[in-house]
């Protein structure tokens, strides 16, 4: 709902919202994502609780990214940008190896507890340490696509695809 006085900004109720008044535009979107993947990130290495009851603020971090990384896919395709898609390609990789490093050490732990019991604090341990690694991971993806961004003219006043 509007409320409108002379003196006072108009105010818009969240749930009727929908972008700018022409339509949505994929800059609107992208930055919209982009602002979401630096807000989730700045809690993930605050390690904040998130107060809807998220089970991981780390994972909704990486989910902002890798949501972002799908919405520009197109313009990673784009001649000018293949340095770009090759760097992301190598941290792709990294997050690859940080993954399969983690199912692997926590196996080996388990395997080597097996007769006495394991401890899952141990457990838990093992996959923050990786856990973090992988979140400053998903800061050099994110880093990347804001080159992206940049290349694009997103953050510019009229820039990109609107």
């Amino acid at each position: 709902m509007k409320k409108e006085a002379s003196s006072e900004p108009v105010i818009e109720d969240g749930d009727n919202y929908s972008g700018p008044s022409d339509g949505l535009s994929m800059k609107f979107i992208v930055l919209e994502q982009f602002r979401r993947c630096t807000i989730e990130g700045s809690k993930a290495m605050a390690g904040v609780e998130d107060p809807r009851g998220v089970k991981n603020q780390a994972e909704t971090f990486i989910n902002s990214v890798i949501v972002m990384e799908a919405v520009l896919i197109p313009y990673f395709m784009q001649k000018d940008n293949k340095e770009l898609l090759n760097k992301n390609q190598v941290v792709d990789r990294e997050i690859s190896s940080i993954n399969r490093a983690c199912l692997e050490e926590t196996k080996e732990y388990k395997k080597r507890t097996s007769k006495s019991g394991y401890n899952a604090r141990i457990v838990n341990t093992i996959q923050t340490r990786h856990e973090h690694h992988l979140i400053k991971t998903y800061y050099q993806k994110l880093s990347i696509l804001s080159m992206l961004l940049s290349n694009e003219n997103f953050f510019e006043v009229g820039g990109a695809i609107s």
